[in-house]
């Protein structure tokens, strides 16, 4: 996933936020029905991934305003940055809220019992996106974020990954 976040220093900074989404959520696991879990993971994956998308596209414009204003090209990467975790923290919520089928029930209760460290790591990053003032801090930004702790769940499991594509991209 990683590589997908490497075409600009906005993506970067989503680096470490994108991997945990892939492994966000839960639910007391076990019940649940398989095609409408597939479907509520596939459909958050691709938000966060179209998300990302978007961020790196509009980040584009950003590049060329960093020499005439640098101050709008700031404001504008905390603008761009603030709202996808504020969309990686909705789909945390929507994982979260997901009941897993008896096969990936382990998997689910690992990610509910690291939902709340998700939360709080998506906090923390916002913290950390408000407080650069310059456009030095934008370039170092990424390895901060890196360094949040999103808590420690299981692998999403392979056949949900082939079920859920979209994850499937996030979890590379």
């Amino acid at each position: 996933m990683r590589m997908l976040l490497r075409p600009t220093t906005a993506a970067a900074a989503a680096a470490c936020i994108a991997l945990g989404v892939a492994g966000c959520g839960g639910s007391d696991g076990g019940g649940g029905n398989e095609a409408d879990y597939v479907k509520t993971y596939n459909a958050a994956c691709k938000t966060v991934t179209d998300a990302v998308a978007s961020m790196q596209a509009d980040a584009q414009g950003l590049q060329t305003k960093a020499t005439s204003d640098p101050q709008a090209a700031i404001d504008g990467f905390k603008t761009l940055t603030v709202k996808l975790l504020d969309t990686f923290g909705t789909q945390i919520q929507v994982m979260a809220d997901a009941k897993a089928p008896d096969k990936w029930s382990d998997f689910q209760k690992s990610l509910k019992d690291n939902a709340s460290a998700s939360k709080d790591a998506v906090a923390k990053a916002k913290s950390e996106i408000e407080k650069i003032k310059t456009i030095q801090e934008v370039g170092t930004i990424g390895t901060k974020l890196d360094a949040i702790e999103f808590g420690k769940s299981k692998d999403m499991p392979d056949d949900l990954k082939k079920k859920a594509p979209a994850c499937a991209t996030l979890a590379k």
